[in-house]
């Protein structure tokens, strides 16, 4: 397995059809003793505080709040996702004079294209997610709306 101290491996059981699946690690700051319901040192007993954690770690939106950045935002400028977990970034978009794009990049060196906000007409919003240690660019923004939900 390898790993970290403090690290929390699991497994599931699954007997009529696959057996044990390979351990996945899903906390890397509970303790060992604080991972197992019945102190069993067979992996896979989890606790609620484990998959609490687990649950924190990866689903979107849960534990996170929205954040007003428009204040601290800005076109043409790079940002980094730097917390350990996704984050969705929303924008309102006014329908600026020339249109605009929104990039991300896992390197901060080969930015994708992953949307495109309209030059013109009613305004409309975009909104996306930065997977943990990426970066994300919005070129020629004229918006109200900049959240991000961290």
């Amino acid at each position: 397995m390898g790993g970290r101290a403090g690290d929390i491996w699991v497994r599931s059981y699954n007997r009529d059809h696959y057996g044990w699946s390979p351990y996945i690690c899903i906390n890397r700051s509970l303790t060992d003793a604080q991972a197992r319901d019945d102190g069993s040192p067979e992996p896979g007993l989890v606790s609620g505080a484990v998959l609490g954690a687990w649950r924190d770690a990866v689903c979107l939106g849960h534990g996170q709040r929205w954040t007003d950045v428009k204040a601290v935002r800005a076109a043409g400028v790079t940002y980094q996702n730097s917390t350990e977990r996704p984050i969705l970034v929303s924008i309102g978009v006014g329908g600026g004079a020339a249109a605009g794009f929104i990039y991300v990049s896992a390197d901060n060196r080969s930015f994708v294209r992953i949307s495109a906000i309209a030059a013109s007409g009613a305004p409309s919003c975009a909104s996306f997610i930065v997977p943990p240690g990426h970066y994300y660019q919005i070129s020629n923004w004229s918006g109200t709306i900049w959240s991000e939900l961290v």
